[in-house]
């Protein structure tokens, strides 16, 4: 996968800016700096760090919620809070199917 799609994928921007991206931040895979957006990264492999962080990037992810009274057991909805919005970095970066 390249690292502008996996970085993108983790919602850090947008495929089209991650070529800035990646000039501003300090991007590292297994002690490497990365400054081109074709780069060849291994998410299951591979050790990457922005900013000296390292990012979770383990696939699949599983989660277990328990979900307050007043949450409902959703991923979204336009009136009440839903159980998603209770995660927090780095989980909240996952889209939840």
């Amino acid at each position: 996968m390249r690292i502008d799609k996996f970085l993108s994928n983790l919602k850090y921007d947008s495929r089209c800016e991650i070529k800035s991206f990646l000039s501003f931040h300090d991007v590292k895979i297994d002690g490497i700096r990365i400054l081109n957006p074709n780069f060849e990264v291994n998410p299951i492999t591979d050790i990457v760090y922005l900013d000296q962080k390292l990012i979770l990037c383990k696939y699949p992810i599983y989660l277990a919620i328990n979900k307050p009274q007043g949450y409902l057991s959703a991923n979204k909805d336009k009136v009440n809070p839903y159980v998603v919005e209770l995660l927090e970095d780095p989980y909240n970066r996952f889209d939840m199917q």
